[in-house]
């Protein structure tokens, strides 16, 4: 299962992040719509929509390239086997 999430993640990852911003932005509004019209039954003005989503939209752009610039210090992710240093012997004090 691990993996699994490690794969799409990196298939995430190949497609441009602008355009996953987007998309994840575009839910959320859709989604706020929906809550709004059939939940809350109650309508905010379009500016405070616009300004939320445009928050969604430059928050996950940040946190998508704050990822990939900590992907690659986590070695089951850059798909390597990397040695692990540990001191196995006695001490020598």
């Amino acid at each position: 299962m691990r993996y699994f999430l490690i794969e799409i993640l990196g298939t995430f990852y190949k497609m441009n992040k602008l355009m996953i911003a987007g998309v994840i932005a575009t839910i959320f509004l859709v989604l706020k719509l929906v809550e709004m019209r059939y939940i809350k039954k109650q309508m905010k003005p379009m500016r405070d929509l616009i300004r939320e989503t445009i928050f969604v939209f430059s928050s996950s752009m940040s946190g998508l390239y704050l990822s990939e610039q900590f992907m690659d210090n986590i070695p089951i992710m850059s798909g390597g086997n990397v040695q692990v240093n540990a001191f196995t012997d006695a001490p020598d004090f």
